[in-house]
């Protein structure tokens, strides 16, 4: 089934990029590359950063920071989600 998946796949990137010029594929790619690794990584740091998030709450909570009941500031997110990324 992957190897099928694969062959069909080599393909039809082949069939689309059939009458470029090598030079236009490789930037191309280059391109879709950045975007591609960009995307993983923000993943990578949205999903490995909830273990800071969680402990920068509780010790803004613990401090009195947090006005009210518990929650996770929007700032702390973004900041732990960057830093990863």
């Amino acid at each position: 089934t992957g190897f099928v998946l694969a062959l069909v796949l080599i393909l039809t990137v082949s069939w689309i990029f059939v009458r470029q010029t090598p030079f236009a594929v490789d930037n191309t790619f280059r391109t879709l590359q950045f975007v591609s690794a960009s995307l993983y990584s923000l993943g990578h740091g949205g999903n490995d950063a909830q273990k800071t998030m969680g402990i920068i709450a509780v010790l803004l909570y613990s401090q009195g920071m947090l006005e009210g009941e518990f929650y996770v500031p929007f700032w702390v997110v973004i900041t732990c989600q960057a830093m990863l990324a």
